[in-house]
């Protein structure tokens, strides 16, 4: 008996996404063309997101602050979220994007340096480090409820 048509395409769809995210996990991640090229539903997009909440915390905290500022396309690095809160400022950039042209993270510890290619991390061990203290709250079968079949 063949499974009926929404399981042959829920699985194509899985199948499709599986592939999708193996492609994308070899890329370049240091160029930043996963904030902008790769697709936000996709694990190796929310893997980098996650990483970078882990540098905002960390910048944070260098600066005594205890809220993270939201570089998504909407709140443009003008609303700060609570420590508590840091998985809206994760579920603001895999549902909105990043801002335009934020490349360098002049409000999460970064340093713009004579040209647009120099970046100057404030701390280079806590850029390496995520410390997955970061709840995924992200709910990707909604995000796929809206894909169209």
């Amino acid at each position: 008996m063949a499974a009926p048509p929404a399981t042959r395409q829920f699985w194509l769809l899985m199948t499709l996404i599986s592939l999708l995210e193996n492609s994308f996990s070899v890329l370049d991640i240091e160029s930043r063309e996963w904030m902008y090229h790769w697709p936000r539903f996709l694990s190796p997009y929310r893997n980098e997101v996650s990483k970078f909440i882990g540098i905002a915390k960390a910048h944070a905290e260098k600066n005594n602050m205890r809220k993270i500022i939201c570089p998504c396309a909407d709140c443009k690095n003008e609303i700060a979220w609570d420590f508590d809160d840091a998985f809206k400022v994760k579920e603001h950039l895999v549902t909105r994007g990043f801002m335009d042209k934020y490349e360098i993270w002049t409000r999460h510890g970064e340093e713009q340096v004579d040209g647009p290619e120099n970046v100057v991390p404030t701390q280079v061990e806590d850029m390496m480090h995520d410390d997955g203290s970061v709840e995924d709250k992200i709910d990707l079968e909604e995000i796929l409820r809206h894909v169209e079949p």
